[in-house]
């Protein structure tokens, strides 16, 4: 059981790492794109947690994954990273900053009112199943 823990932690955080590296391609040169992400697979929210089962490695490999998704051309690319930024705001609400800052960014560069639409009402879509579930417990809580 442990080891399957270490296993399947050190593997998410692997796997942001090589995210992280494929999304620097649209960026930056190549000598960067290998030193930025060799030095985030070494930082301390990712090396020191990858032998426990803590939402950082999960955290940081769903932000990095929305974004490579925002980034990629395909069909179906908005509404996957808005699902995927609403899942890593379940695992950690800071994500809800970093949502934000990367939803308002990607609305700025985006020329088509569709695709505009698409993402709010994909990120609106995945967090509106916790919106209610926190309204209806604060209206069964002692404060009322």
């Amino acid at each position: 059981m442990i080891l399957g823990v270490i296993l399947f932690s050190s593997s998410v955080g692997a796997l942001s790492v090589v995210i992280l590296r494929r999304s620097f391609f649209y960026f930056s040169v190549e000598g960067t794109s290998i030193i930025l992400p060799i030095v985030f697979g070494f930082s301390t929210s990712i090396f020191s947690y990858s032998i426990v089962l803590i939402g950082n490695s999960f955290f940081y490999s769903l932000l990095l994954l929305s974004f490579y998704f925002l980034k990629k051309d395909s069909k179906y690319n908005y509404i996957l990273s808005g699902i995927l930024l609403d899942l890593a705001m379940l695992l950690d609400y800071i994500s809800l900053i970093i949502a934000t800052i990367l939803i308002i960014f990607s609305l700025w560069n985006i020329a088509n009112v569709k695709e505009k639409v698409k993402l709010s009402f994909s990120f609106l879509f995945g967090i509106f199943p916790l919106l209610i579930y926190s309204f209806l417990n604060l209206q069964q809580s002692t404060w009322i």
